[in-house]
This record gives C-alpha cells, structure tokens and sequence, in this order.
C-alpha cells in the first residue's frame, strides 16, 4: 500500500469518527456498554500513540524534565529491541527470563523481609499488575530493556516508570524465534501454575508467521519438494467451499517437534489418529525438561 492511499485512508476514518463524536449525545449506556466505550477509547488512545512514535512526535504525559531524564532509559530500550531482532539470539537471555518471571510472578517474599522491604515489594507488585495489562508485544520489549532490579520500587521513582511504561514501542516486526522458546520454557517451569501468562501466551504475540513457517520447512514434505525441485509446495493446502458464507480452510503440513511446539504455543489439545500407547510428554518437551537449568 504506497503511502498516499495510507494517509487517505487515515483522513477518512479520522473525519468519520469526528463526525460520529460530534454527533454523540450522551444516551444512557449501560454499565456493560461504558466499560465496551472505555476499552474501545483505549485502544484509539494507544493507535494514536504508535502513529506519534512512527512520526517522532510522541511524548507521554509525564513532565518535561522526567521526560528527558528518560532519555538515556529509552535508547538503552531500543537498542536492546533492534539488537535481538538483528541477532536474532539474546543478549542476556536471564534478564529477559527473570524480567517475566516477576512480572508474571511477582517479587518474591521472605520471612526475614524487614517492613520497608515487604512494602516495597507489595509495592513493585502493584508495578507488575501495571506492566501486565500491556500489549503482549510490548511486556516482551520492557523484559528486553531493564533490569527487574532497576525498576522496583526503590530503585526507580513512579514518575519515570510510569513515563517509561507508556514510552515503551513495538516495531511490528516479528520476533525471533527464540522469544518462544524461552517463553515455552517458562511455561513448562517457573510460570506452569500462572494462568494469567497462559493468558498472555494464547495474545497474538508477533510471533506466529514465523513460528508457522519454521514449522512448515522443518516437514520432510517440504524437504522432499526442495530435493525434487519442486516449485510449488503441498505442505500447505486450501479448501474452498462453494458457499461465500462459508469459512475457507487451510492445512499445513509441519515438522512434528515443531507440530507440537505449535499446539502447546496456541493451547490446543492434540487430536491423535492412533491414541499413543502411554501418556509421555512430546518429544521437544522431553528434551527441554532434560536440560533445563
């Protein structure tokens, strides 16, 4: 799409929703209605907000001096979001892992814990709810920037977390690899009894096209077909039906590790055509469980 026919688009939508508030007068929602009203101004809250950072004129509603003392905090974050989609490997693959685990998690508590550190951790709790009702996209790049010790309560005020918080950018583009992997992991061990993270991990992270067609090439259809020079592939098919009501399907032929990793990522529940002869855990989680330290 060039760029005239997006800012045409644009133009049109703005002027049709200036319209329709212009026209809007106050009738008696319900509370069911006004809560659906919130999270819809919500969401145009925050497109609004990623078309400023796209233009370079996006500025949070923090005070101008706290907005430059984050300026230093707001280039480590993007210089560790390009350098993993660049890498395409962490960096510090253990901040990123403890960061979700106490965001998911929680700090963790002690009986020795003296008043002022059970306060400031309830505290940094609070922060984590804040840091959860983000976009998933967005709770995976703040995991990627600071240090969970950095911005605890008592390590970093409320005025710059809360600056960094609504600063923090998605690119679109996809995530390696890896993230997913990690996450996985996560799942399986520090986070398996979190249904909020299972919660976010059913989110449309940006990280299913590439999840799919790592899955597709890793088939032994789609070996097959490069051997044979095949230019077309059959590992993914499309069923039309006749009705133009009716939804299309479509089948991917994928790599079985990769299969299953794709059924645990989505929450699905495997349909077998043999049942197995014994409940053992899938290949790829066998190993992770193996070597999980």
């Amino acid at each position: 799409m060039s760029a005239a026919t997006s800012l045409s688009q644009l133009s049109n939508i703005v002027t049709n929703l200036e319209t329709w508030v212009a026209k809007l007068n106050d009738p008696q929602y319900t509370n069911d209605e006004l809560s659906n009203l919130n999270t819809l101004s919500t969401r145009l809250t925050n497109a609004t907000s990623s078309i400023q950072k796209r233009t370079g004129s996006y500025k949070p509603s923090c005070r101008a001096e706290v907005w430059e003392s984050s300026e230093a905090w707001r280039k480590q974050a993007k210089s560790a979001v390009q350098a993993l989609i660049h890498d395409r490997r962490f960096k510090q693959s253990a901040l990123f892992r403890r960061n979700i685990i106490i965001i998911f998690g929680g700090p963790k508590y002690s009986e020795f814990d003296s008043n002022q550190m059970k306060a400031r951790k309830e505290a940094t709790s609070i922060r984590c709810e804040r840091l959860r009702r983000l976009e998933p996209n967005k709770i995976i790049a703040w995991a990627l920037s600071y240090r969970a010790t950095s911005w605890a309560v008592g390590s970093m005020g409320s005025e710059m977390f809360d600056c960094l918080v609504e600063a923090t950018e998605f690119t679109g583009t996809p995530w390696p690899p890896v993230v997913l992997e990690v996450l996985h992991k996560l799942h399986n061990n520090d986070l398996r009894e979190s249904t909020e993270f299972s919660n976010f991990l059913r989110e449309k992270i940006n990280l299913i096209g590439e999840l799919f067609s790592t899955a597709i090439s890793a088939s032994k259809q789609w070996k097959l077909e490069k051997c044979l020079g095949e230019s077309t592939t059959e590992c993914l098919t499309v069923l039309v039906p006749e009705g133009e009501s009716e939804d299309i399907s479509i089948t991917l032929w994928v790599g079985r590790r990769e299969g299953f990793r794709i059924s645990d990522t989505l929450m699905l529940k495997p349909t077998w055509s043999i049942p197995p002869k014994r409940q053992a855990p899938p290949p790829h989680i066998q190993q992770e469980q193996d070597g999980w330290h």
